[in-house]
């Protein structure tokens, strides 16, 4: 379960990084809204509320909240920023 999060957010995090790269934008999409949230909540480092509201209650039957506490942190201090435009 954990490397299949892992996956997702390593194409999220690839998807970013090549639309900053050709300055391309998030659209304004049920999906492109909710990358918005979690690209900003991880920029901001308050993660601790998008992580309560977004993730299913299955996730927090395999992993305790403080797992994915940890996880959207280390996520926070390696990413270097994001620029979402919407």
């Amino acid at each position: 379960m954990k490397s299949r999060i892992t996956a997702c957010i390593y194409v999220l995090l690839s998807l970013t990084l090549f639309a900053q790269q050709k300055k391309l934008s998030v659209p304004d999409t049920p999906v492109g809204r909710q990358l918005t949230r979690f690209l900003t909540s991880i920029e901001s480092g308050e993660y601790e509320a998008f992580v309560k509201e977004a993730l299913d209650e299955g996730f927090f039957k395999a992993y305790k909240l403080e797992d994915h506490l940890q996880f959207f942190g280390e996520l926070s201090k390696m990413h270097g920023g994001f620029t979402v435009g919407v």
